[in-house]
């Protein structure tokens, strides 16, 4: 897993919170593969899932109230992966570090780095634009 250039939004705090979010799940994936105490990936996990939801309003607040055409979408995606670690974290509750996590782990990182991509990256390109058009309007 990479926060390489394809990851890259131009957005300097959105780069640096996805950089976070990929860190934390490289950290659950060693705490599996080394075989943690469920305690441990429970604590990676929760900050993970605060991390996640802190981004997710972070990007939120630079959207909303503009004329971002994929504003509805982008807050809906982020409302489904919130349900989503809703319902991760009671599995990991309940079976500590089972393959079924590991597995549900795996999804959190291709959705995540789908969501860059394909959300965040345009994201960005929107947010950049708009900072020019402001500066050349100013200067």
């Amino acid at each position: 897993m990479t926060s390489g250039e394809v990851f890259k939004t131009g957005v300097a705090f959105i780069d640096d919170e996805h950089d976070g979010l990929l860190a934390l799940i490289r950290q659950l994936d060693e705490a599996l593969r080394i075989a943690a105490a469920p305690a441990e990936i429970s604590r990676i996990f929760q900050e993970l899932v605060r991390a996640t939801e802190t981004h997710f309003w972070h990007e939120e607040a630079e959207f909303m109230g503009t004329d971002f055409p994929r504003a509805a979408q982008h807050a809906r995606q982020h409302l489904h992966l919130k349900t989503i670690l809703t319902c991760v974290q009671r599995s990991l509750d309940r079976s500590g570090r089972d393959v079924s996590f590991a597995d549900q782990l795996a999804f959190l990182r291709d959705w995540l780095m789908d969501h860059i991509v394909n959300e965040d990256k345009p994201l960005g390109e929107y947010l950049n634009a708009a900072v020019s058009l402001a500066a050349s309007r100013t200067g």
